[in-house]
């Protein structure tokens, strides 16, 4: 069974697999391309969850040493929920700092941007720095890796991303759709139950 496979996530290919298990090794962005329902967005916030839960093993008692991450979409994100809001008073002392919450970029490990290509190009603007240097404004986020999911172009609501953006990723895989995935792995699929399935159950 591949790492995918225990994480819940089928169809991926063992060269895929190794291509983004090779960009967690390197720190360098990978940019997942597939229809909607592939499990773009479900990969990457597993790989968090399984590294988060592995720091709260390792660290039981000391809570600012577990992994965090944390999945924003780019066709609603506002540049204040990544850096939060600005601190008064750190601007009374004359200092640069923002008012953290849950979301916010900060303390964020891993950092995945789903509908890559539905955000605005100012926004694309924004998050530039992040993805080719792990900074904000030249403030360092703590973030070491980066996975951002987008559709095909032509699909509704696509925007066309800037060149030296899509140039920052290392890494390009395009996700298998349901319909070219096998029999065993079509089956694995339709039982498997995410967290936004038969949320009743």
């Amino acid at each position: 069974m591949s790492i995918f496979e225990t994480l819940g996530i089928y169809g991926f290919d063992s060269h895929k697999e190794d291509a983004i298990l090779a960009s967690l090794l390197t720190g360098d962005p990978v940019l997942l391309i597939g229809k909607q329902g592939t499990a773009k967005t479900a990969l990457a916030t597993a790989l968090g969850s399984a590294f988060r839960e592995k720091s709260k093993k390792d660290y039981p008692e000391e809570s600012k040493r577990w992994f965090n991450y944390h999945a924003y979409d780019s066709s609603k994100i506002n540049f204040e929920d990544l850096i939060g809001m600005p601190n008064p008073k750190a601007l009374q002392e004359g200092k640069i700092d923002f008012v953290k919450s849950p979301m916010t970029i900060w303390d964020k490990h891993l950092v995945v941007f789903d509908e890559f290509n539905r955000q605005l190009p100012e926004r694309q603007n924004n998050i530039f720095e992040l993805i080719r240097s792990r900074t904000i404004m030249g403030l360092p986020t703590g973030t070491k890796w980066i996975i951002n999911c987008m559709n095909p172009y032509g699909m509704a609501g696509t925007e066309i991303l800037d060149e030296a953006l899509v140039d920052r990723h290392q890494w390009f895989i395009y996700v298998n759709d349901f319909e070219t995935l096998d029999a065993a792995n079509k089956e694995r699929v339709v039982k498997h139950i995410g967290s936004n399935d038969a949320v009743a159950l």
